[in-house]
């Protein structure tokens, strides 16, 4: 029974991460249905394979092979050839700087802040409140808003900063002024 495809292979990998490659032979009764891989394309990839593990050094786009012996006849090997987009590795976040420290109950303060390193893998801050205090603060985007004197505590969050699956967390302190209160006049001046 002939192979008539190879499904199910991998389309994505990181660099400087092993990826185990695999592929599903249908028909599922087909004679021969063990897969051998082999690069036929490296680029920028730096792509080897060691039996069924890929490994890579560079991003870019590796071009592989997966062959099944005797698999189209009985003297003849089936080839699939397809590609895998190589993403450079995650970098993770280490922290956040830069942020302000101070705000004037009444004012809208913008928050910002630079991520570090500058070349982490992921870098967009979302911004809540995890403690308002006395100061009535809220948050709507990166706009901290607040009607009173106080502390607050803000936290900034990238998703996916640590890992690919965990995000990164940091909180500030911000000491939020009383609104300034202009002179109107003076009076009782003898």
């Amino acid at each position: 029974v002939p192979v008539t495809s190879i499904t199910g292979l991998p389309t994505s990998a990181t660099a400087g991460e092993a990826l185990t490659l695999s592929g599903t032979v249908a028909p599922a009764d087909a004679t021969n249905k063990t897969i051998t891989w082999s690069v036929i394309g490296v680029s920028t990839t730096g792509a080897t394979i060691s039996g069924n593990t890929l490994s890579t050094t560079g991003e870019g786009v590796a071009l592989i092979r997966a062959t099944v012996v005797n698999g189209f006849t009985a003297s003849s090997d089936y080839t699939r050839d397809f590609m895998i987009t190589v993403n450079p590795a995650f970098v993770p976040v280490t922290g956040i700087s830069g942020v302000p420290t101070s705000a004037t109950a009444g004012s809208p303060l913008t928050l910002s802040g630079t991520v570090e390193p500058a070349d982490a893998t992921n870098k967009t801050i979302t911004w809540n409140v995890a403690s308002a205090g006395t100061t009535g603060a809220s948050i709507s985007g990166d706009t901290l808003s607040t009607t009173a004197a106080g502390t607050a505590t803000i936290r900034a969050t990238i998703t996916n900063g640590l890992a690919a699956s965990s995000d990164y967390t940091q909180d500030f302190t911000v000491t939020v002024n009383a609104a300034f209160v202009p002179v109107t006049g003076i009076s009782g001046v003898p």
